[in-house]
């Protein structure tokens, strides 16, 4: 029961940091320009940008709290496992998204046109993406795997498991979520989880996170978990619904990304599992 009631007190801390940092964000508004008169790119940058005061939020909640300074063990690696992680992290994220959105158009799903080819701009979107991914995977993966780690520390599941659902939970606000959608997030939560016992794989998650976001949002005008994109490299002129598409949530809300991400979940618990007897083997050895 105790434990139980420590969930929960952990989900109510998870949304509180949220909630401080839109506070903060709300605190300094005066001071910012006026989102009313921002153009499509600066609409589009302000809304990844403002997850930065839920990151500084949520890294002084991290040090200032002893029972979450653990957290730090799992996220700070060498340089070089860092840039490792992150760098694969990106190319997963491209290539899994990619691989769906290509089945989406020749299913004739979706159709393109050009958009916008600034290279300055996308950039900064890229750091913007970046930001906002790593935010969501600093609470979820970071903190809130670590906490819920603590409180059965040999039963790496229940970890994966509740840390995806509560982040899936987060989402269900977003414009046009629906029952898949859920799913699919709650399956992209366990992915990223599992990938943590890689090495560098805090920081292979913020890349898969960052460019899962980005192809959609950014480099292919999707919408994004239900935020439509408002600048991109190509610009989404026609959709229709079907397996491999949503025209509210994007390709996030359909059945062939459970198929993909079941898939890859799958593939990772076997690679997990052959690490385990691999260790097993050598402690006996």
């Amino acid at each position: 029961m105790k434990k139980i009631l420590t969930i929960v007190w952990l989900t109510i801390q998870t949304v509180l940091i949220i909630l401080l940092g839109q506070v903060v964000l709300m605190a300094l508004m005066p001071l910012l320009p006026n989102p009313l008169q921002f153009d499509a790119f600066e609409n589009l940058a302000f809304l990844y940008f403002s997850f930065l005061p839920t990151l500084l939020v949520t890294l002084l909640w991290i040090i200032v709290f002893k029972k979450n300074r653990s957290v730090l063990d799992r996220i700070l690696c060498s340089p070089m496992d860092s840039l490792k992680g992150f760098g694969w992290g990106i190319g997963l994220g491209f290539l899994t998204n990619a691989f769906l959105i290509l089945i989406a158009l020749f299913h004739r799903d979706i159709h393109f046109t050009w958009g916008q080819v600034h290279i300055v701009p996308m950039l900064i979107l890229f750091l913007a993406v970046t930001i906002q991914s790593s935010t969501e995977e600093l609470i979820c993966r970071g903190w809130l795997f670590e906490r819920i780690h603590q409180l059965w520390p040999h039963v790496e599941a229940f970890a994966i498991v509740l840390n995806a659902v509560i982040f899936a939970l987060l989402h269900l606000l977003n414009p046009g979520v629906q029952p898949i959608a859920v799913l699919n997030i709650a399956l992209v939560g366990m992915i990223f989880s599992l990938i943590l016992f890689e090495k560098g794989g805090f920081w292979m998650a913020c890349g898969w996170h960052t460019m899962w976001n980005y192809t959609q949002n950014i480099l292919f005008g999707l919408p994004n978990s239900g935020s439509p994109s408002t600048y991109a490299l190509l610009q989404l002129t026609q959709s229709k619904a079907s397996m491999f598409f949503d025209p509210i949530f994007g390709i996030e809300g359909t059945i062939a990304t459970s198929i993909l991400l079941t898939l890859i979940l799958v593939l990772l618990l076997r690679r997990c599992k052959q690490r385990k007897t691999s260790q097993l083997c050598d402690a006996q050895a």
